[in-house]
């Protein structure tokens, strides 16, 4: 189900969208997320929006690309 926000979503606000719902599913360490793209359809953000917030919440240690 997309988010359809009042106001354009910012890579710090995907980035924190993303974080939410990682807590709210209780993944744990080494389980699978969505792909940057899944979570732009998700999100209702473009795919370079996605990326970065993932490559931001990377650089946070809160998830890890694997190569596909």
């Amino acid at each position: 189900m997309p988010v359809h926000p009042t106001q354009p979503l910012t890579v710090e606000g995907i980035s924190q969208l993303v974080e939410d719902d990682i807590l709210r599913r209780g993944l744990k360490v080494g389980e699978r997320y969505f792909t940057a793209d899944e979570a732009g359809k998700r999100f209702g953000v473009s795919r370079t929006q996605a990326h970065r917030a993932f490559q931001l919440l990377g650089r946070r240690h809160l998830l890890v690309s694997t190569p596909r």
